[in-house]
């Protein structure tokens, strides 16, 4: 069984279109994927955002159209926008209906939520744990010369709202969960909601 991904991309209150990756609901994996939509969706423009938008974002990452959801675009008023072939749930799966966005959310382990009218997004790829949890588990899991120590204030403490990540921050955030991932620190205090987040790699 793989990580599974979903990315939803939102305007006004509505989930426009997802799509939904097998193999990339790791915590950098989904960064990177994120941030290609990311590039493109924080330039400005004076383009109407519609189902057709959220696609062409998705698209960037490599994912494709499912075949029904196709057919439902067909007989939609964007029938003259040709969509890129869908290469399996690899590459990622777009689902535009509420019963294929529907099915995906629950196949997923790992979620980003992008709002394109209030440019943020809010970034659920990891493993979270109350922090009385985490503290107990170390204690009898982890290797410590002093159990009694063990506090998980003391991890390294993640520098913004990971629900709520401006645009404009993205690359300070995305630069940050990698240093600290590339630095063998997997588990973060979260200060915000008293927790502690474990990067899923």
């Amino acid at each position: 069984m793989g990580q599974r991904l979903n990315i939803e991309i939102w305007n006004n209150g509505k989930c426009l279109a997802n799509s939904y990756y097998h193999w990339s609901a790791y915590t950098t994996t989904a960064l990177d994927l994120v941030d290609k939509i990311i590039k493109v969706a924080n330039v400005p423009t004076r383009e109407l955002i519609d189902v057709h938008t959220a696609i062409r974002l998705l698209e960037i990452t490599g994912a494709g159209l499912i075949d029904e959801d196709r057919e439902y675009m067909t007989t939609s008023d964007m029938v003259e926008h040709q969509y890129k072939p869908c290469n399996g749930r690899d590459d990622g799966l777009i689902s535009v209906t509420s019963e294929f966005i529907d099915g995906t959310r629950l196949w997923a382990e790992g979620s980003v939520f992008i709002y394109l009218d209030e440019k943020r997004i809010s970034f659920k790829v990891y493993s979270e744990y109350e922090t009385y949890e985490w503290e107990r588990d170390q204690r009898e899991y982890g290797d410590y010369d002093n159990p009694d120590e063990i506090d998980a204030r003391k991890l390294p403490k993640l520098k913004c709202n990971i629900e709520d990540i401006k645009f404009d921050d993205f690359e300070t955030f995305k630069n940050e969960i990698k240093n600290l991932v590339n630095a063998g620190k997997y588990d973060v205090y979260d200060s915000i909601y008293n927790r502690v987040l474990a990067w899923i790699e």
